[in-house]
């Protein structure tokens, strides 16, 4: 299961961003109908980063119950606007399914692929899953291979496990214990608890 990222992210563009600012405090102080009061003049004022925390309001329920439709909504016009992360807890959205809203690994591609380009990795991850595990699409083991190795080589230590599990078992490629290891090991110096599991019972295996 993906993960709904948030971070309450500030950067002062422009005096609306003022909203967006009281809105965060709100949030952080649990006063959700404050925070989604300011969040929605910010959005509707072009601060993205506003829309998509009120999208993140309405997917986790924190005004009083899980709103999906609406957590799309906002999501989607945060990714409109260019702010990624709203595009990737819309892809989340997308392929898992939640509520009323059916997985659709389709659109879910469409979104991830859009925030998986050059230096941009925070969908490459979940595009080599989707392919991984045949979610909606045939099983494509190399183009899985091939988003987890993109993923990995910008730093995304997810994308440095999965390629470490490929390896191990042989998924799509000749089986390569030592390059097991070795992306184990990336992934884990990145703060990985997992592959840092992994990674001490390949040495405890001998490896």
């Amino acid at each position: 299961m993906r993960l709904i990222i948030f971070i309450l992210f500030l950067q002062i563009i422009s005096f609306s961003n003022d909203d967006l600012i009281i809105g965060y405090t709100a949030h952080k102080s649990g006063n959700y109908k404050k925070a989604i009061i300011f969040y929605k003049k910010a959005c509707d004022n072009g601060a993205v980063r506003a829309c998509s925390n009120l999208g993140f309001i309405y997917d986790k329920g924190e005004s009083g119950e899980e709103n999906i439709p609406k957590a799309i909504e906002f999501y989607k016009k945060a990714c409109d606007g260019g702010y990624n992360l709203g595009c990737y807890n819309l892809g989340v959205l997308y392929e898992n399914g939640r509520g009323e809203i059916s997985p659709n690994s389709q659109k879910a591609i469409e979104i991830y692929q859009k925030i998986c380009s050059g230096s941009e990795i925070l969908g490459c991850n979940n595009l080599g899953s989707i392919y991984e595990n045949a979610k909606g699409v045939k099983e494509d083991n190399i183009k899985a291979l091939s988003f987890f190795q993109q993923a990995c080589d910008n730093g995304d230590s997810k994308g440095c496990s999965n390629l470490g599990i490929m390896y191990g078992v042989g998924k799509g490629i000749p089986q390569n214990i030592p390059k097991a290891k070795e992306f184990a090991k990336k992934a884990c110096d990145m703060g990985d608890s997992e592959a840092c599991d992994a990674y001490e019972q390949l040495i405890a295996e001998g490896y």
